[in-house]
């Protein structure tokens, strides 16, 4: 396989930082995210990418042994908050990129007392596109007052048939659907209702960094919930 000018720069930063998202490489190449994805694996199936390691420099640390112990110091908080988030990227035919990713969150008092409403859960906007941020789940006075538990599912796949030569630019088709819920104070509020959105979108790799645009059209929601169509953001959506 002959290496380009391009190639070279992509093993260079792979080789500073393998760690380092598509994303964050296709800013630094200008270059699309499926373009950046294409290149890899044609790296790694030449050969030219052996492996991914961690390297960890005995003598900076005094030791031959290393073991690590990691210790998490909690604040001091009424609430506990965990949360889960995993992606899973697959090629497709026709260079097509699928993404599917999982992403959950829960906050719980470890007192007697109820969740604070400042450290209740919305969705993020990237998770449930087609509503507006903050304006889905439980309602109560005219006011989105938030949950104990969010989740979402997001899945897209990029469309690199539609202008193919321009490298810098992503189009994409996705489906998401997510809720969020648990209200401790009053359990009446809580709702199983999916709220859920189908759309497409647009990432393009500029000088002064990534722009999304999406066109959104909901599925399914509740009366209450703040519909959006058109967003645009600073960032990539795939």
């Amino acid at each position: 396989m002959k290496l380009d000018a391009i190639d070279t720069k992509l093993l260079n930063l792979l080789q500073e930082d393998s760690k380092q998202t598509n994303k964050e490489l296709s800013s630094k190449l200008e270059m699309s995210v499926t373009a950046v994805y294409e290149r890899i694996k044609k790296l790694e199936k030449a050969g030219i990418i052996d492996k991914y390691v961690a390297l960890v420099n005995k003598q900076s640390i005094g030791r031959a042994f290393v073991a690590f112990c990691h210790i998490k110091l909690v604040k001091h908080s009424q609430e506990l908050v965990n949360q889960f988030e995993v992606t899973k990227y697959q090629s497709l035919p026709s260079s097509m990129i699928a993404k599917i990713s999982f992403y959950g969150k829960a906050v719980n008092s470890v007192s007697s007392k109820d969740v604070r409403q400042s450290k209740r859960l919305y969705l993020p906007g990237g998770k449930l596109r087609g509503f507006q941020v903050g304006k889905v789940g439980p309602f109560e006075n005219k006011n989105f007052v938030g949950g104990n538990y969010v989740s979402a599912v997001n899945l897209s796949s990029t469309l690199p048939q539609i202008l193919p030569s321009l490298e810098t630019t992503d189009f994409s088709i996705f489906i998401d659907a997510g809720n969020v819920w648990g209200v401790d104070y009053n359990s009446t509020m809580n709702s199983g209702k999916i709220r859920s959105s189908v759309g497409i979108g647009v990432d393009l790799s500029t000088p002064i960094g990534p722009l999304s645009f999406s066109l959104s059209q909901p599925l399914t929601k509740k009366t209450t919930d703040k519909t959006e169509t058109f967003r645009f953001n600073l960032g990539t959506t795939f």
